[in-house]
């Protein structure tokens, strides 16, 4: 089989797929949304607690350079990047949350994702090697778990499917390493 030929969805078929729209898309459960807006608020604060000691640095060489006593509020830069940086992660959270979608065909595994760019994998089910069910203590807290796709490849060929419950996840799994029957070869 040449490694370039398409391997399960003609593609006129994966033209006439529209995410937003295909009703047999599955978006994410809301319990993801928290999820990601309680990562994306740890990501922010830590880049903040990693910046302030710089901002103090940068702030000790200016003001002996400029040779000033007070150089502003310690920590006014860390504040304003905060009060700037936040809001906007929020956001792209949010719409990254709604524009997720996935759809299991009984020969591949569609993935729409993303805000300012965006994404559709398809992942011939045939490809898939093996199959991760893992779960953060956030997503634990919540009952979730994420489920992930190997395919061969290499160690980028992966793919996520957030938000599932265990008995979800599970059946899921189960559903995928069911292997499909490539198509002869001519």
């Amino acid at each position: 089989m040449n490694r370039f030929e398409p391997q399960s969805v003609p593609l006129a078929e994966l033209k006439s797929v529209e995410p937003p729209l295909d009703p047999r898309f599955k978006g994410l459960p809301r319990k993801v949304l928290t999820v990601w807006r309680v990562s994306t608020v740890l990501g922010v604060l830590g880049s903040a607690i990693l910046f302030f000691p710089l901002e103090l640095t940068l702030r000790r060489v200016v003001a002996r350079a400029l040779d000033l006593q007070f150089l502003g509020f310690t920590g006014s830069f860390t504040l304003l990047i905060l009060a700037l940086l936040t809001p906007y992660a929020l956001y792209v959270t949010k719409r990254s949350y709604e524009n997720w979608r996935f759809l299991v065909r009984d020969d591949d595994v569609l993935i729409y994702s993303g805000f300012l760019s965006r994404t559709l994998q398809c992942i011939p089910r045939i490809r898939i090697q093996h199959v991760d069910i893992q779960s953060g203590p956030i997503d634990r807290m919540l009952g979730l778990t994420q489920v992930t796709l190997h395919t061969a490849g290499g160690a980028l060929q992966q793919a996520k499917i957030p938000g599932l419950t265990a008995a979800d996840a599970e059946r899921l799994r189960d559903e995928l390493l069911i292997k499909v029957v490539p198509p002869p070869a001519p």
